[in-house]
């Protein structure tokens, strides 16, 4: 009803990649180790023009009220490895553009080319049926919108409005690791006791070597 393009069956693809990428050691240390190549030392600039160079360290310093390129680089870096996909709020204030992080996986596109932004999407790791939504323009630098996002999504084959993550094809692997570490986790908080019993319906053999054969 309000016009959402849904982002994976249940609407909440964005929130399986994030929960995957929490609970899996192997994933998460792959992800981060990309990020940390993509951001480096940081960003920073070097020209012949003295004022120009000081100029632009300034702007390079401040992103917004709170962070540095640097910083909010670092958040958008670590979405796109993620997702494939990042989201940037822009807000016009009479200071200037002041830019800002957005979690890619509370975006949804809405039917009307829009953007819609919500917390809540999911809801004790389901969907939620009644999300708080808020309706954003997406980024023109034709128009004065006094609050925009620009959404960026790497092209994927069949997919219109979203994109898909470049490990896509290892989700299974991934998700398998997560399970097997909860496996052996709930084998040590209980003590290891077996999980399987043997029933023999005929009763027990009596003879000793008997037993012995079936042990």
């Amino acid at each position: 009803s309000k016009g959402i393009i849904y982002f994976g069956e249940d609407n909440i693809f964005p929130e399986k990649l994030v929960d995957l990428y929490n609970e899996s050691p192997t994933h998460n240390a792959i992800i981060n180790g990309k990020v940390g190549y993509i951001v480096g030392d940081g960003l920073t600039f070097e020209g012949e023009d003295t004022n120009r160079t000081i100029a632009a360290r300034q702007w390079l310093n401040r992103a917004n009220d709170s962070e540095t390129w640097t910083e909010l680089i670092k958040k958008v870096a670590t979405d796109y490895e993620l997702n494939n996909g990042f989201c940037i709020e822009v807000l016009r204030t009479s200071e200037g553009n002041k830019y800002y992080h957005v979690d890619f996986s509370r975006i949804r596109v809405s039917t009307e080319g829009g953007l819609i932004y919500s917390e809540n999407w999911a809801k004790d790791g389901k969907r939620n049926f009644r999300p708080t939504t808020e309706i954003v323009p997406k980024y023109s630098p034709f128009r004065d919108d006094k609050k925009s996002f620009i959404y960026y999504c790497e092209y994927r084959p069949n997919m219109d409005h979203y994109p898909l993550p470049v490990y896509m094809g290892s989700l299974a692997a991934i998700e398998t690791d997560v399970e097997i570490n909860n496996y052996w986790v709930n084998e040590i908080k209980n003590g290891f006791s077996g999980g399987n019993l043997l029933t023999f319906n005929n009763g027990v053999p009596q003879n000793p070597e008997k037993q012995k054969d079936i042990e």
